[in-house]
């Protein structure tokens, strides 16, 4: 099986010219107001991966392929780095509606993260979703193995503080981090 996985990690990346990309790869948009950054970390030292869900807007078609590059970029330069060590990827649901949910763009991400970079997170939290929004997760964990659900971890402003302390979690978040 990990042979297997490697052979499409590999495929993948030769399609996809993730070694090719850049930051010069990027719209201003993208780089300037970045939905996906690092900021702060985890109880455990990790580095927490900042997801803003609000941000996205699938209409955009053309700032969403990039985002996907973008996504590719931030995750492989951090599994590369010399310093490398899981991640706490936190999606920040607070504000969405159902103009940010863009099915085809989870989808990706979660094969960003369980097939092509599969040792990267250590938790994944959903921080603040709607209730509005809790049909789209129905139909979001039917897209998840057994074990990718059992990971993800629904969390509001107190929940977050088992998984990082107050001082790391950005400010807008309920935190005191308020490093740029």
């Amino acid at each position: 099986k990990q042979w297997y996985q490697r052979r499409v990690r590999v495929k993948w990346r030769k399609s996809f010219q993730v070694n090719d990309i850049s930051k010069d790869s990027f719209s201003a948009e993208i780089l300037t107001d970045p939905y996906l950054y690092f900021k702060g970390y985890g109880k455990n030292g990790e580095p927490l991966l900042i997801c803003d869900v609000w941000r996205h807007n699938k209409a955009n078609t053309a700032l969403c392929a990039g985002m996907k590059k973008f996504s590719a970029y931030v995750i492989d330069h951090r599994e590369g780095a010399a310093d490398y060590q899981k991640v706490v990827m936190l999606f920040n649901m607070s504000g969405c509606g159902l103009s940010n949910i863009d099915y085809d763009f989870i989808k990706y991400l979660i094969s960003l993260l369980t097939e092509y970079y599969p040792d990267i997170l250590d938790n994944l939290l959903v921080f603040e979703m709607p209730r509005l929004l809790s049909a789209a997760w129905t139909i979001i964990k039917n897209m998840l193995d057994e074990d990718s659900r059992d990971a993800i971890k629904f969390v509001n402003k107190t929940d977050v503080l088992e998984f990082v302390d107050k001082e790391q979690l950005p400010v807008s978040l309920g935190g005191k981090n308020e490093a740029a």
